[in-house]
């Protein structure tokens, strides 16, 4: 399926699958990293910037595929946006 620059990654399932891992990762922090557990927020942050990025990696990489096709078919051997969210 070709995809334009202009939001064709919404309709993609690994995009719809990484906003509900972010969301999700979100409110697992807001619920259960609090001050006594997590004093600095470092944990949070980590948490959360790794949820947005994996998010981030597959519109770049749609963006990516709008325009090139053989950068598309290097980021899809690559498969970053997996390497993100296997941690979460």
């Amino acid at each position: 399926m070709p995809l334009d620059a202009s939001g064709g990654h919404r309709w993609l399932d690994s995009f719809v699958l990484a906003s509900v891992i972010q969301l999700g990762t979100l409110r697992f922090c807001e619920r259960f990293l609090n001050r006594s557990n997590d004093p600095c927020g470092r944990q949070f942050d980590q948490m959360t910037q790794a949820a947005r990025s994996g998010r981030m990696n597959i519109i770049e990489g749609s963006e990516r595929s709008a325009t090139s096709k053989e950068t598309e078919m290097r980021l899809t051997r690559q498969g970053q946006p997996r390497g993100t969210s296997w941690r979460l």
